[in-house]
């Protein structure tokens, strides 16, 4: 009995914890607010509304778009919470409210996207030029001129027919893409699909008043159904296409009135903020 007592004195502890653990996840409430959403004056965020449905005051903690702030709310009462309380929602933002003794809910802004480029303000009271991940691949689309091959031999050739697909990675200076190439062999006979991931530095060009790519990456190539003899000549080609293609792809072009704005504009910086493409003017 001793040996059994010391193997479940353990086990009884570990018991107890996840019982505590229990006790106080069941002593929480349900958050006593409704959430609604609106467009902003200017109809270019999402406004946050949170309506207090308690008989008393309620304080609550937002957290969204990396950082968090508190808000009282009156009984009875709705808050307004959007770019003049310093958070300007986008489309697809996640958030999340909590209070003490509740539990958290947590949301996501509506899918429609209000503003595919837009001027804001940075934390260090920059000027940012702000493009969504919808309003670039437009712009890839529209750009690429496809589809676009290229021959090896008389035998071989490699095309793309699809434009690539951009990937955002929070807080990165590059946008990533994913391609889907088709290589061909004798006239078509021979079909073999190829997937490829890149990526690139977005650049400001001030003689021509344009966002171009710059420092084009090919970071994976998968060219496993490829005949061994083809592998080496293939990635060769699709680097140098890549490269070639990308370049000459207007990510942003300057409207006339920006354009006598554009002796200000200074690249500072790019990045990727709240799921989209950041580029520091100023």
């Amino acid at each position: 009995m001793v040996i059994v007592n010391k193997i479940h004195i353990p086990l009884c502890y570990l018991l107890l914890f996840f019982m505590a653990c229990g006790t106080l996840l069941a002593q929480l409430k349900p958050l006593p607010i409704s959430i609604s959403v609106r467009k902003s004056l200017w109809g270019k965020s999402y406004v946050l509304q949170v309506a207090n449905a308690s008989t008393s005051e309620l304080t609550i903690v937002l957290l969204a778009k990396e950082k968090s702030a508190l808000f009282d709310i009156s009984a009875g009462k709705t808050k307004d919470i959007g770019w003049a309380q310093g958070f300007s929602f986008d489309a697809n933002n996640h958030f999340a409210i909590t209070a003490a003794g509740y539990d958290t809910v947590k949301q996501t802004m509506p899918r429609e996207e209000l503003s595919p480029w837009k001027l804001t303000f940075t934390d260090d009271r920059g000027l940012a030029l702000s493009l969504s991940k919808n309003f670039l691949q437009a712009e890839l689309s529209k750009n690429l001129g496809l589809p676009i091959k290229q021959k090896v031999s008389n035998i071989f050739e490699i095309s793309l027919n699809d434009p690539p697909v951009l990937n955002f990675k929070e807080g990165s200076n590059r946008v990533f893409a994913d391609a889907s190439l088709q290589a061909y062999a004798f006239s078509g006979k021979l079909k073999f699909p190829l997937f490829a991931k890149f990526s690139f530095v977005p650049s400001y060009s001030p003689s021509t008043r344009q966002l171009l790519a710059s420092e084009i990456q090919v970071d994976e190539i998968d060219v496993k159904l490829l005949p061994a003899e083809w592998t080496d000549v293939t990635k060769q080609i699709f680097n140098n296409m890549i490269s070639t293609v990308i370049s000459r792809v207007v990510l942003y072009r300057l409207d006339q009135k920006e354009q006598k704005y554009a002796k200000l504009i200074r690249l500072r910086d790019v990045r990727i903020k709240d799921g989209r493409l950041e580029v520091l003017i100023l």
